[in-house]
């Protein structure tokens, strides 16, 4: 049995903003090691061994990726980017005027008293 605690700490880019931010990542990993099976069908749970040696580099990586959020945010209330201006959201007002959608001039028109 190989078991591990891996400690890190992360930079990320959030999803939204697109801003760096730092995390810290930690992750335990237990692996069963084998250097044979015996009536047993290989899987994914068991590593076997070739001779003595075992690659922890590519064990850890693997699992390292696996345990790893798939969405980074920088805050959970992470207002994003502007889609019209790109403004970051969380450090000013956008500025962009609303479009109205084309489609809807003919509603507009019975809104407006001229």
């Amino acid at each position: 049995m190989l078991r591990a605690d891996v400690e890190t700490d992360l930079e990320l880019t959030c999803d939204r903003c697109a801003k760096t931010f730092m995390r810290p990542f930690s992750l335990r990993i237990e692996t069963l090691l084998a250097t044979e099976l015996s009536g047993e069908e290989e899987t994914d749970d068991i590593v076997l061994l070739e001779g003595t040696e075992l690659d922890v580099d590519e064990l850890v990586r693997t699992d390292f990726i696996l345990g790893m959020d798939t969405k980074h945010l920088c805050r959970e209330d992470c207002k994003g980017l502007c889609p019209g201006c790109g403004v970051n959201l969380n450090e000013a007002e956008c500025r962009c005027k609303p479009e109205i959608d084309p489609r809807f001039d003919a509603l507009r028109q019975l809104l407006d008293p001229e």
